[in-house]
């Protein structure tokens, strides 16, 4: 069994209920007792320090002009999340046009992918439709603060039920 196997049991996070299974069905297991580390930095240091051993690194880009580019570029829009009611957001622009939002959790980049999920906004040419196909992690120091969202540009007609304008 490989070192990362280690050091997930050992920081708990495979439960020992499945530990056990896996026993039971003949899988050969390190001899590696549970320690969890008492935060979950640390439990991240440890993770972190085994997948660099093994040649696999963590690449966090940091752009340090990204948030006087969010604040330069300020625009409301709606953000339309597949299965979830629309709601403002604000967002930015970078210099080759994508789109820029704020970090709000993890189960944002899935969502957004969602080919129902969109952002709308208004433009000089009317209400634009932004889907979004591609999602980059943008870091301020060790803070994930943006992400940096590629897609498509479509002009739309919007229902009352979607509609930026107010």
């Amino acid at each position: 069994m490989n070192t990362l196997t280690s050091a997930l049991i050992y920081v708990g996070l495979v439960p020992a209920s499945t530990v056990e299974e896996m026993q039971r069905w003949g899988v050969p297991l390190p001899d590696v007792q549970p320690n969890p580390p008492a935060t979950a930095e640390q439990v991240g240091a440890v993770l972190e320090g085994v997948l660099q051993a093994s040649g696999v690194h963590l690449v966090r880009e940091t752009q340090l002009d990204i948030l006087p580019t969010f604040l330069r570029t300020l625009s409301k829009g709606t953000l339309c999340l597949a299965g979830a009611e629309p709601f403002d957001v604000s967002f930015g622009r970078t210099v080759n046009g994508e789109i820029l939002l704020p970090w709000q959790g993890e189960s944002l980049e899935e969502l957004l992918q969602d080919p129902e999920s969109h952002l709308l906004f208004p433009s000089a040419e009317g209400t634009v439709r932004f889907q979004v196909t591609d999602i980059q992690e943008v870091f301020f120091g060790e803070t994930k603060a943006f992400l940096v969202c590629a897609g498509e540009f479509l002009s739309c007609e919007v229902s009352k039920k979607e509609d930026v304008n107010g």
